[in-house]
Order: C-alpha cells, then structure tokens, then sequence
C-alpha cells in the first residue's frame, strides 16, 4: 500500500508525520510519501520515506498540485495533517483544504 502524508515543513506536524511514515514502513511494509512546501535539500530527520516538494504557500494551485503528484506515483490514500495556515492565510487554507479534499474524492484517494 502506498500512503501520501501531506504536511508543512519546519514544523511539528511535519515531525509526526516522519515518525508515523516510518513507522507504518517498518511494521507494515506501507511505502509512504511525505509531501510537503520546503525544498527537499534542506536537514529533515533521519526517515526513510520519500519527502519531495510539490506545494507552496499562499499558492491557489496547491490542492491540484498534490493529487496530481500522488496519482502519478500511486499512492491509495492521502493523509492530511492539518496546521491552521498550511496553505497560507488562514482564510485561504480553509478554501483550499475543502477543495483538496473534494479533488482527492474526484481521484478516489481515501482521505
């Protein structure tokens, strides 16, 4: 099963989603994605999942970005972990969280 984490990076939800990535890898073999707003050459803790940048904030594409990318390497779900103005703006990351969730039901993603 592949599984698509998607969360901001430099910041705490970035670091739970690392340490339940691996550890979903190591006890049930799932091979997860860490999606995320940073570049990826930047110091991220020690995981063995795939973290690549798909998203930026404050960018109105961003929920088209992210289940575009995730269908395109097969991920069967999406795992949001959500932070009040992970898109940017607090009024614009309740918009583009709604949407992103419709794109990802469009995509039959299991949210």
């Amino acid at each position: 099963m592949r599984v698509c984490f998607i969360a901001v990076a430099f910041s705490g939800a970035f670091n739970v989603t690392s340490r339940l990535c691996e550890e979903l890898r190591q006890q049930y073999h799932v091979d997860g994605f860490i999606i995320t707003n940073a570049n990826v050459n930047t110091d991220y803790e020690k995981t063995d999942c795939k973290v690549v940048s798909v998203w930026r904030k404050n960018n109105i594409f961003a929920p088209f970005a992210i289940p575009r990318f995730a269908r395109t390497v097969g991920c069967d779900a999406l795992v949001v972990q959500y932070e009040y103005s992970m898109f940017g703006s607090p009024v614009l990351t309740q918009i583009l969280v709604l949407l992103l969730a419709l794109l990802s039901k469009f995509f039959k993603f299991k949210i």
